[in-house]
């Protein structure tokens, strides 16, 4: 067979779990003969937010590891096994630019990863009939904001019908998206895979953040403060635990724009609270995590769950969206109604309130001791055994096999 280029596109501005998706995907696809890549990505602007009071450097630091963030992939492209092509400039009209659209016509497949990209795709396959798929993250639909509900809406639609394939991240985007536009018909659910491996992770590094938690057990929070997120309400909950359970101590990892000003104003006097903003190596910092919290109101998955699994973190996590197809209720963590402060404590009772399994986790964090067995009849061991068996079945060559298959089936169809 010739050797295939897959073009895969990806132009939005931030550094999240879409974007740790796509650079698994194109370093586990580099390992496949038959095929090439390319990438078309935003290009880094140095002084995008110089001087904006609304942005705190923490953001501004996510915001230029989103540029270089494929330092990760730069073998790849030593091996000549991708190219990478920059956007100078990203307005609707800058996209279809001559030298960008020439770029694209070499691909025999394109993969859109945002929304934005889904516009260049319909009109590569409409005037040159090369193929696309999308993968869509979103839990709302594509229509969400108003230009795309008003003046872009007939071409979003189309870009959605036309589209060989439509990668969903969960059955539960399926649900909305057919609801949206009855016309869709070739959705396929692929959910992500681990972004990091604990064999990764620098145990050393992780013993010294952790430090300062050494005589507490940790819940640790992970992602932007959005409204969406609901940090609020864990924040409420710490409030309960200052003469509770003192020892229980709350860490937000994460920093944004929208709910900073109201989180950090609500926590500023709450000891059991800590508010770490954007971490760059997050995986050494979550490691000495005892348990996880997803407190959102809205998910297309929660991609960080899976990396807890991964990490053998018991969860906590809203019974929304496309949660409970990763988290089954009492099986392998727990499910709690999001508007419910009483909930959420409840289940962090269940997990962690033992008065032996909590001594022995804080014992856990100190490295000189000898290795501390949980015991297995608590639901916090049950948890860790399961997530992990969970993470096993979403594992990087699972998640590079199903997008294989895709490819070569929508390849050889064409």
């Amino acid at each position: 067979m010739d050797k295939k280029t897959i073009c895969h596109i990806d132009l939005s501005r931030f550094y999240n779990a879409p974007e740790k998706q796509l650079e698994i995907l194109i370093r586990k696809l580099s390992e496949v003969d038959g095929f090439h890549q390319k990438l078309f990505y935003r290009k880094k602007k140095d002084n995008r937010f110089k001087n904006n009071p609304k942005i705190s450097p923490e953001m501004v630091m996510m915001f230029q590891m989103k540029m270089n963030m494929y330092e990760n992939v730069e073998h790849v492209v030593k091996e000549g096994k991708l190219d990478v092509i920059e956007f100078e400039k990203l307005y609707i009209r800058s996209i279809f630019k001559e030298e960008y659209i020439e770029e694209l016509t070499l691909c025999d497949l394109i993969h859109s990863h945002d929304r934005k990209s889904t516009l260049m795709a319909l009109y590569l396959y409409k005037k040159y009939n090369i193929p696309y798929i999308i993968t869509y993250h979103k839990p709302v639909p594509p229509n969400d904001r108003w230009y795309y509900r008003y003046h872009l809406a007939p071409f979003v639609r189309e870009a959605y019908e036309q589209a060989s394939k439509i990668i969903t991240v969960s059955n539960f985007q399926q649900g909305f998206l057919k609801e949206w536009n009855s016309n869709l018909k070739s959705m396929e659910t692929i959910y992500n895979t681990p972004s990091f491996l604990k064999e990764e992770i620098d145990k050393g590094e992780s013993n010294f953040f952790r430090n300062p938690f050494n005589h507490t057990v940790i819940l640790g929070m992970v992602g932007k403060h959005m409204n969406i997120k609901n940090y609020e309400l864990v924040v409420d909950v710490a409030l309960r635990y200052i003469k509770k359970s003192p020892d229980i101590q709350f860490v937000l990892i994460g920093d944004g724009e929208e709910a900073d000003a109201i989180l950090r104003e609500k926590t500023r006097h709450l000891f059991n609270f800590k508010m770490h903003g954007y971490i760059i190596n997050i995986e050494e910092h979550i490691e000495y995590f005892d348990a996880f919290i997803l407190p959102s109101k809205n998910e297309a998955l929660g991609a960080t769950i899976v990396d807890m699994m991964e990490l053998g973190k018991p969860i906590i996590a809203s019974n929304v969206g496309g949660i409970p197809e990763l988290i089954e209720h009492g099986v392998n963590g727990y499910l709690f109604d999001p508007d419910s402060a009483d909930d959420l404590e409840k289940k962090i009772d269940n997990l962690i309130g033992d008065p032996i399994l909590a001594e022995r986790l804080k014992q856990s964090k100190l490295p000189w001791l000898d290795p501390i067995h949980y015991g297995s009849s608590t639901d916090f061991m049950k948890f860790v055994d399961r997530g992990k068996a969970k993470a096993k079945e979403l594992s990087q060559e699972k998640f590079i096999e199903k997008h294989l298959s895709l490819y070569e089936k929508i390849l050889n169809n064409s």
